[in-house]
């Protein structure tokens, strides 16, 4: 199986429209993953993600292609290409997906997935993400928050161990029961929304 993965740093600006202060696809990435079979290079299978910013330096950057994206049409591979669409509410961005290998033996000729959009509203952020790459965001941030829980019960725990006085340790008691619950509560959340590995 033949691999092409390309990060796509979106960098378009939006004079003018919306509120610029929530613009989340600043700290975010496109990774376009196409994965091509040996014995049939007609189809592929693209999939992509949104990924933080951070997450781009754990990258093998001589395998991987770097595009920063500033407007227009982008073609990434022959399997998948970036278009922009413009109409009076404002400028559309899409991924269209070319000679889609379904499974075995299906295969379909364009899928289209939305990127972001423009937004003319001044109550609105700028450029807004479509609905699959908002979840990603909302994962990306459970997991984040699920981390942190980590790291402070591992401390809390840490103290629990010292010589301490009683009241001290059924404060921290509390605490980790809270913590704990707090953890559940991002693992459930995480479960529901099939994204408990992290």
């Amino acid at each position: 199986m033949e691999t092409k993965e390309t990060i796509v740093k979106f960098n378009i600006v939006n004079y003018g429209y919306g509120d610029l202060s929530h613009n989340k696809i600043e700290d975010y990435v496109f990774l376009f993953t196409t994965y091509i079979k040996k014995e049939d290079k007609v189809h592929g299978t693209t999939r992509i993600e949104l990924i933080p910013n951070k997450e781009v330096l754990h990258f093998d950057h001589d395998k991987i292609e770097k595009i920063e994206y500033t407007g227009g049409n982008l073609k990434l591979n022959e399997f998948a290409e970036i278009v922009e669409y413009e109409s009076q509410l404002g400028k559309t961005y899409v991924a269209e997906l070319y000679k889609e290998r379904l499974d075995i033996d299906r295969f379909c000729e364009g899928i289209n997935h939305l990127l972001c959009r423009e937004t003319r509203f001044s109550n609105e952020a700028a450029i807004t993400l479509g609905r699959e790459f908002e979840n990603y965001i909302q994962i990306h941030q459970r997991r984040e928050r699920l981390r942190e829980l980590e790291k402070v019960e591992e401390e809390l725990e840490a103290l629990n161990k010292e010589k301490i006085s009683e009241e001290k340790k059924e404060s921290l008691q509390s605490a980790l029961q809270l913590i704990q619950q707090k953890k559940e509560e991002q693992k459930q959340k995480l479960k529901e929304m099939g994204r408990l590995a992290y």
